[in-house]
């Protein structure tokens, strides 16, 4: 027997040198073309695997900071102002009650002994209101039984204050 083998499985010879050749040309391309997309699909497939792996790992985790919209930090400036605004008012209120009473101090040091205040004037005399400056989550609701009022009685108290309205750093009347 012959070990005839088909043209198919048979060497390419070079014409000049009578060598066999690995394969045509057409082969030689089509073999390398055959490896570049080999090597493509492998680093596709790679960078699917990583892609896919980073998502899991970051399921797991939560931001470590929350990120803030423009409209957060607007709302932060303006409670800070506010807050800023309400400290300030509350320092001159305190002010004006001192300067008051030590005016009421020298004018009764001042006074002749004969001269006794009179009950009219202690009518004049409002007794001192007592605020509440709003905090987050605040509603009448919460805000009056601390005080002992309900909301009703509060929103009396604060006929210029809308109770689905409050702001943060707001000052309502309590007393």
């Amino acid at each position: 027997m012959t070990d005839k083998k088909e043209p198919w499985e048979q060497p390419i010879y070079d014409e000049n040198n009578e060598t066999a050749v690995p394969a045509s040309r057409s082969e030689q391309r089509s073999k390398k073309k055959g490896d570049s997309a080999f090597i493509t699909i492998l680093v596709l497939l790679l960078l699917a695997i990583a892609a896919l792996l980073i998502f899991m790992f970051n399921q797991g985790k939560k931001p470590l900071e929350e990120k803030t919209s423009p409209i957060e930090i607007t709302e932060t400036t303006a409670k800070k102002e506010d807050e800023d605004k309400a400290a300030k008012e509350k320092a001159e209120k305190e002010k004006a009650e001192k300067e008051k009473a030590e005016t009421e101090k020298t004018e009764a040091e001042t006074k002749p002994e004969t001269e006794k205040p009179t009950e009219d004037k202690k009518e004049d005399e409002k007794p001192a209101e007592e605020t509440y400056t709003i905090q987050p989550g605040d509603q009448f609701d919460t805000v009056g039984p601390a005080f002992g009022l309900t909301a009703d009685e509060l929103l009396a108290l604060n006929p210029d204050v809308d109770p689905t309205g409050l702001q943060i750093g707001q000052v309502i009347r309590v007393k």
